[in-house]
């Protein structure tokens, strides 16, 4: 609101988003708690931070055309999904989700109150509004 006051009313949706965002995230990983896999989740939650740097420096390189880079970095990424065993397309691979709104249905479908599923409804929806605007 007081972002909004002052004139940052792009500044305040970003933020807004980016709570939702961590939101869900937080509450997939409170859904997966008891899974066996739970700690594997976590694992590549982390390792995320350096795939992401890697595709970066990647796009970087590759704006530059320096293909030597590109091959080494390409090279790390693959030890990545070796280390992992799994694919590492998208940017929510970590979870098996191909997309942030496959990670939105995991946590409506984990939720037992009729309310709380309503609410993340309502939050996605809005989420969805504010990327659009």
């Amino acid at each position: 609101i007081i972002l909004c006051s002052y004139g940052y009313s792009d500044g305040a949706l970003a933020l807004a988003r980016n709570i939702y965002e961590q939101m869900i995230i937080l509450a997939f990983f409170e859904s997966k708690r008891g899974s066996p896999a739970f700690d594997s989740y976590i694992n590549d939650y982390f390792l995320d931070y350096d795939v992401q740097r890697l595709r970066a420096l990647r796009h970087y390189h590759d704006l530059r055309g320096e293909t030597k880079e590109i091959e080494l970095l390409s090279a790390e990424l693959q030890e990545i999904k070796k280390k992992v065993g799994k694919d590492i397309k998208g940017e929510y691979w970590w979870a098996d989700k191909a997309n942030f709104a496959g990670i939105v249905e995991a946590v409506i479908g984990s939720q037992q109150d009729k309310m709380k599923k309503r609410f993340i409804r309502l939050l996605c929806k809005a989420y969805i509004l504010s990327r659009s605007a």
